[in-house]
């Protein structure tokens, strides 16, 4: 790697975490306010929604306009409106009716959705174009980083406001942010090209899922990433009245984290290549891990070895994760050269890049709200297994008409095929030893 392409890298590593740390800042302390000034809980939850639906229209929007816009443009102004989003959503606490606070608070909440989303629609779409041989691999260490920026949003912002008080984990990070991004953004980034596209050569969104393995791929990520996002809401909670403590929860919770970095190890080591293979294993991870969680419901376990279970299932989601996430650029990107092959590959890979965004964003809209509503009605390891069956209907459809078993039996067979290869080969070699 040049110079050039290390400083690109590491600006968007640093960029990665310096953006997703916002993400998590709010939710230990905003709920806490909402809640004194009388506003319910479904109002908080629908404010907190408005944060992945923000990123999902502009994965989309993006990722199709992207090419015009310029992708380090992008950058810098969703750096900067990322940065004031964040600011004014903890100065609307001070305006004095509630009406105007929510209205500002969901306003803001959406456009720091929106400008995450821009971000890493542009950001993301730098891999494919200066390591189109890494692409797995560069967006398994950015993924990383996401992970870090996000656990270590609450710890940070803990912090700050010990010392400084509730509007300062806002306007702290909000102007680092604006200030620091915008400008390594501007310095570091490859400069604009000079030539734009016009309007009428960007991608079509809606020609893109005129494909049936498009459509697949896409809910297949987010089926799986749901699993994570349905969770964790209620996880602290359910660690709690399982007799755990917060710090329990915590360290449940980094077995995620532990399973999510061992599955991107094994992808990067074994350079795994058949996607639908790959999403079939996933689905059945998914399966498997929500019946783990959720099986105090049908069996008695005690408190203590149901918090080793949520452990191991959570692992086992973390595993699910990066099966879901590291390839999907690169099968995007492979779907959308079949169906748009005359394209410029710029668009391509923007294109690819939006549409992965907003599968994620996908994922985290719908996941918090269907998981509080069976969580509600049912409890959190009932809620597991609910969805645990909903998988398993995705599964058999995937695996059937979206050909996902076949791929997965391929796969199988084919690493058969090269263990009997290399028992011959031993075989063979210890003949030539005898003789």
């Amino acid at each position: 790697m040049n110079q050039s392409h290390l400083s690109l890298f590491l600006s968007i590593i640093f960029l990665n975490f310096l953006s997703f740390l916002t993400y998590g800042i709010p939710v230990a302390y905003f709920p806490n306010v909402a809640k004194n000034r009388g506003i319910s809980a479904i109002v908080v939850g629908i404010i907190f929604s408005m944060y992945p639906l923000g990123a999902f229209f502009s994965g989309f929007l993006v990722g199709k306009m992207l090419n015009i816009w310029d992708r380090k443009k992008v950058i810098i102004y969703s750096q900067i409106i990322m940065g004031l989003s964040i600011i004014i959503f903890g100065l609307a606490s001070l305006l004095p009716m509630n009406f105007f606070f929510v209205t500002l608070a969901l306003i803001t909440r959406t456009s720091q959705g929106g400008s995450l989303g821009a971000y890493q629609t542009a950001a993301y779409a730098y891999v494919p174009e200066y390591w189109p041989d890494e692409i797995d691999l560069r967006v398994g260490l950015l993924e990383m980083t996401v992970g870090f920026g996000i656990g270590a949003g609450p710890l940070i912002g803990a912090l700050i406001y010990g010392v400084l008080g509730y509007l300062s984990i806002f306007i702290g990070p909000g102007v680092i942010i604006a200030c620091i991004g915008s400008v390594v953004g501007y310095f570091i980034l490859p400069p604009n090209r000079k030539r734009e596209e016009t309007y009428e050569e960007t991608l079509s969104i809606k020609a893109s899922f005129r494909s049936k393995e498009m459509w697949y791929t896409f809910m297949a990520m987010v089926v799986n990433y749901i699993a994570f996002t349905l969770i964790m809401p209620e996880l602290e909670n359910e660690v709690v009245e399982k007799g755990g403590s917060p710090e329990k929860a915590s360290i449940i919770f980094a077995c995620n984290q532990l399973g999510y970095a061992l599955a991107i190890a094994i992808l990067i080591i074994s350079q795994l290549k058949n996607t639908k293979a790959i999403y079939f294993l996933a689905l059945i991870f998914t399966i498997i891990s929500m019946i783990i969680m959720g099986s105090d419901e049908l069996f008695t376990v005690s408190n203590d070895f149901h918090l080793i279970l949520l452990g191991f299932g959570l692992f086992l989601i973390g595993i699910v994760n990066a099966f879901s996430l590291i390839p999907s650029i690169s099968e995007f990107i492979s779907i959308l050269e079949r169906i748009f092959p005359d394209a410029n590959k710029n668009l391509i890979d923007n294109m690819a890049s939006g549409i992965f965004t907003a599968a994620i964003s996908s994922a985290e809209f719908i996941g918090p709200i269907l998981g509080g509503i069976l969580s509600d009605l049912y409890g959190f390891s009932m809620n597991c297994l609910i969805y645990a069956v909903v998988v398993m209907v995705f599964l058999i459809i995937y695996g059937w008409d979206g050909k996902g078993l076949e791929a997965f039996i391929k796969w199988i067979q084919r690493d058969g095929s090269k263990k009997e290869v290399k028992a011959i080969e031993i075989e063979l070699l210890e003949t030539k030893l005898i003789f």
